[in-house]
């Protein structure tokens, strides 16, 4: 019995490699570096999710035995990067590497204030092409040169919460009254700050 134990656990080793099990996931995408360079990662070439301020790994030959690491790029190259699930190529999502956190998942873009959620575990893209962050996650505001943290983001917006908001906004009283109107999860209402365009 033993002896057939054994047998079953090595044939599984020798099917099912141990960095088929890595924890960061291995999804198609482009890399965009900062050089203007653009690194595609399609069929058996993945890039891996990356996590914290851990290098960006790219695999080749996905999911086979012969699976092995193709390259590693250092954060501070990389301008974003564009993922999605091979399932779901329609559904792109963007990451992007800030210094003072890491990697962190970009929520909406606007022509003044972008909005993202950071996770230190990470994050995971499903076959229908949703994407989510793992466990605990922060929104990131970006205003320019100032980085605004706000925690639970699923935790429903109060008064004061929106209060706190429209403050950072307030020379653009069309978004504050939207502001002011909106009701939801933090996270639903902070997204809308990306359409901030304030009175010149």
């Amino acid at each position: 019995m033993k002896l057939l134990k054994l047998r079953l656990v090595i044939l599984f080793g020798v099917l099912f490699p141990t960095s088929l099990f890595a924890r960061d996931q291995l999804v198609e995408g482009n890399v965009y570096l900062s050089s203007g360079e653009v690194l595609e990662a399609r069929d058996s070439i993945r890039i891996s999710l990356p996590v914290k301020k851990k290098k960006l790994r790219i695999f080749e030959n996905a999911y086979t035995a012969r699976q092995k690491k193709k390259e590693d790029i250092i954060p501070a190259t990389v301008d974003s990067i564009v993922v999605w699930s091979s399932t779901s190529v329609e559904r792109h999502h963007t990451l992007c590497y800030i210094a003072k956190y890491g990697w962190a998942w970009q929520l909406d873009k606007g022509s003044h204030i972008n909005v993202y959620c950071f996770s230190p575990k990470g994050y995971s893209v499903a076959g229908n092409g949703g994407m989510w962050y793992k466990v605990k996650g922060i929104i990131i505001v970006e205003n320019g040169d100032k980085l605004l943290v706000f925690k639970n983001p699923g935790k429903r917006a109060n008064g004061k919460f929106i209060k706190q908001v429209t403050s950072l906004v307030a020379d653009d009283p069309v978004l504050v009254a939207r502001l002011n109107k909106a009701y939801g999860a933090r996270d639903k209402i902070l997204r809308m700050l990306s359409l901030y365009l304030p009175i010149l």
